[in-house]
C-alpha cells in the first residue's frame, strides 16, 4: 500500500509493506516502510528505493512493550 507523487520528471513515493490486521505471537506483522525517488525520461525511468525494515519491533518498543 502506498502513494507516488509525480511532478514530471521527478517522482517520490512512500509505501508500506506488511499485514497490519494480522497478528502473530501478539504482534502485528508490520514489515517495512519503503521510500522511493525516481526520474522519468521519455522511454525509461531511473528509480532508487530504500526499505526501512524492522518497524514491528520499533512500534512495539515505542509502546513500552
Amino acid at each position: 500500500m502506498g502513494l507516488n507523487l509525480t511532478y514530471s520528471p521527478i517522482m517520490i513515493g512512500l509505501w508500506y509493506r506488511g499485514i497490519p490486521i494480522r497478528q502473530f505471537d501478539k504482534t502485528f506483522q508490520n514489515d517495512a516502510l519503503v521510500g522511493l525517488m525516481a526520474l522519468q525520461f521519455d522511454t525509461f525511468m531511473v528509480q532508487y528505493s530504500y526499505d526501512i525494515t524492522g518497524i514491528s519491533s520499533a512500534i512495539r518498543h515505542g509502546r513500552g512493550a
